[in-house]
């Protein structure tokens, strides 16, 4: 090790939820791997991590407190904790470009087997049951050569899964400003105190909580899990988006069935999960074929209630489906009914039921603990899942210290976590994904976010459209579970000049033109509000996928202007003279439904009334990545010149981009893999 550099805790009051307190002192860790510039400034990228570091921990000071075991008034119950913000956060920095490559483990896929928790982790233990304080959170960055692996390990006690995601965002978001110089030296402390009471937003409100209603949890004595002496095994698979796609597809009841229930991917890639691993089992000889099977996985309850974003702490409840292994194993049902049982027990899923697990919680913790019900069966009859699916960690841009910013791979490393848990990792990104950010404006369209738009658009125009690593499909989505894109920044414009203005929307005019005249295809994903300039945004788009939630319009008439970025224009050729009138101007805002109607959008994607905004976003923007894939089946260069053939609308547009195609290789090596009957691999010239 070079160094161990301490961040300490700057003042902050905070009360654990009586979930949080009983949960196992566990650490997650995640690997991120970046790839290192040959001039990179090691010395440089350390002090930027420390300054990240540091400030991260002014916005959530607890992340450098120390869980401690129990409080003295409440008995010898090791299963307690509480925390103190007596200790510290620290970046522990470890050199070994002498002993590993950045190219040793890319060849490798980043196999899990090749990350040593006790090498690449500060925490490398699965749980720390110990009298001594335990640090809620160190970050190792392991120099190799050609790259860094940053290892955050962050206790699952104070913070769990969705709220790592939200700390690592936030932690990338203080390393680009590091770089910058918008934060740097001297180093500033928080002042104000930070304080919160978990266990009141956390509350069972007077539930007695019946163990019966929640059959992933137990109070009874552990059974031993029967790992004592099985050889250690982690086995990473990659799964293409084109068998994704046809994943799902088996898992989804058949059209007209009695039973049709909505399948997301991520219930389709449980689903198959679920059913190989007891497969594998049976033959195996582990299992008995009359054996009743099941599944645990984590559902984040946020949103069912009503928690304030972001909230950190342990805010999930464990489902646990079970199905005979002959049901299962059913070769023509077998995976849509997996598929099916897992979706039921989310769909079930209430505030109430939430409400009384904690009741079961709270009277629970002076007696025994509770703990997963499927500990002793790990390695028969139970199988434990957790789901990255939904982390766009790919997405996540960490500045030019780590060349293009970008995670080149996530891992957890084989040992340091549970046995026998099953990890879906965050989607490969192969496409360009921008999503709008701004939550506390709606995703109104500022200055600054206009510039960071236009700046991921030139990207994309600038790419090598010969490059094997080029954007081929652009998804436009919002990160915001309410809203698209709110339209122009009311309050920033209002203190505008009218020169001021003119520039704004000579910039906002460049950028939509830029958009719309990309040359590949382009997908704006609308779920929420989209609003004069966040519709006339998506209008530039080539595709449209609206969610059933939706709600669009051009209201400016209503603020005495007209729709001034492509409104009066592109909406009209979409949709008509006529139903462009109405709408610009009654100024009304259109529900999906009707606007799908008038031709507004290419998929409508129908949420039940009990989901949740966050998922009708998900399912917006899973289905937006589905239809992306589909369009980036075909060859990048004929996709292309598709496009330019549909703008110009006319036969000599037509027979110009034809000639674009004749004398690709795409299209030689489309014509050998038809008469060899294989699917074509498309390199873009």
């Amino acid at each position: 090790m070079i160094k161990s550099i301490a961040v300490p805790a700057p003042p902050f009051d905070l009360t654990l939820s009586h979930w949080d307190r009983i949960f196992p002192p566990t650490h997650s860790k995640r690997i991120l791997c970046f790839a290192l510039p040959d001039n990179a400034d090691k010395e440089q990228i350390i002090d930027q991590l420390h300054i990240a570091l540091h400030y991260t921990v002014q916005q959530i000071p607890f992340l450098a407190g120390s869980l401690v075991p129990r409080v003295e008034d409440e008995g010898k119950r090791p299963w307690l904790r509480t925390i103190s913000s007596a200790g510290a956060a620290y970046l522990d920095v470890v050199e070994l470009s002498d002993q590993l490559s950045f190219s040793f483990f890319a060849e490798s896929n980043f196999d899990q087997q090749l990350f040593d928790a006790d090498q690449l982790c500060s925490l490398p233990q699965v749980a720390y049951v110990q009298e001594e304080p335990v640090n809620v959170c160190r970050f190792q960055a392991t120099f190799i050569e050609g790259g860094l692996l940053l290892a955050i390990q962050i206790l699952h006690t104070v913070v769990d899964g969705r709220g790592v995601t939200d700390c690592i965002r936030i932690f990338a978001d203080n390393f680009r400003r590091a770089q910058s110089g918008a934060i740097g030296h001297p180093l500033e402390t928080a002042t104000s105190v930070y304080s919160l009471d978990r266990s009141a937003l956390l509350s069972a409100d007077g539930a007695v909580g019946d163990e019966e209603k929640h059959p992933a949890f137990t109070t009874s004595p552990l059974v031993s899990g029967k790992f004592i002496g099985v050889e250690n095994g982690c086995h990473t698979f990659h799964m293409s988006a084109k068998a994704l796609e046809a994943l799902k597809k088996a898992a989804t009841p058949q059209p007209g069935a009695e039973d049709a229930t909505w399948i997301s991917t991520g219930d389709a890639i449980a689903a198959l999960i679920w059913r190989s691993v007891m497969l594998a089992r049976l033959r195996a000889g582990l299992l008995p074929a009359d054996a009743t099977v099941v599944m645990t996985q984590p559902l984040d309850v946020r949103a069912m209630l009503g928690l304030p974003e972001p909230y950190f702490g342990n805010a999930f409840y464990i489902t646990r489906p079970s199905l005979p292994l002959s049901a299962l194993a059913d070769p023509e049902d077998g995976l849509r009914t997996a598929a099916k049982a897992l979706r039921t027990d989310i769909k079930s899923m209430t505030g109430d039921k939430f409400r009384d697990f904690l009741g079961l919680a709270e009277r629970s913790a002076l007696a025994e603990p509770i703990r997963l019900s499927t500990m002793g069966d790990a390695a028969t009859t139970a199988i434990t899942y957790s789901s990255h699916f939904a982390f766009n960690v790919h997405e996540l841009d960490f500045g030019p210290a780590f060349g293009d910013g970008r995670v080149k791979a996530f891992r957890h490393p084989a040992r340091g976590t549970m046995p026998g848990a099953v990890i879906v990792m965050p989607k490969l990104q192969d496409g360009g994904l921008i999503q709008l950010n701004r939550p506390s404006a709606k995703n109104a369209i500022s200055v600054q976010l206009l510039q960071e738009l236009a700046a991921q658009i030139e990207g994309i125009h600038s790419e090598d459209r010969t490059s094997p690593h080029q954007t081929r499909a652009l998804v436009l989505a919002s990160a915001l579970n309410d809203v698209f894109c709110a339209g122009a920044d009311l309050r920033e414009r209002r203190n505008m000049t009218t020169a001021e203005t003119q520039v704004f929307l000579a910039s906002l005019r460049n950028t939509f033109f830029r958009l719309s005249s990309l040359s590949i295809p382009s997908i704006a994903c609308v779920s929420g509000l989209a609003l004069g300039g966040g519709l006339e945004l998506a209008l530039c788009c080539n595709f449209r996928v609206f969610s059933s939630l939706a709600v669009v319009g051009l209201p400016e008439t209503r603020l005495a202007i007209i729709p001034g970025a492509g409104g009066t224009y592109r909406l009209p050729k979409l949709i008509g003279q006529m139903h462009a009138m109405d709408l610009i101007l009654t100024g009304r805002r259109v529900p999906a439904a009707e606007a799908a109607e008038m031709g507004m959008c290419n998929r409508l994607v129908t949420v039940e009334e009990t989901s949740s905004l966050e998922d009708a976003r998900n399912m917006t923007l899973e289905a937006g990545i589905l239809l992306a894939r589909e369009i980036t089946y075909g060859g990048p260069v004929a996709v292309r010149a598709a496009l330019t053939a549909l703008a110009g609308m006319s036969e000599e547009a037509e027979n110009a981009a034809y000639e674009t195609v004749l004398e690709t290789q795409d299209r030689l090596e489309a014509l050998r893999a038809f008469g060899n009957g294989h699917e074509p691999v498309f390199v873009g010239n």
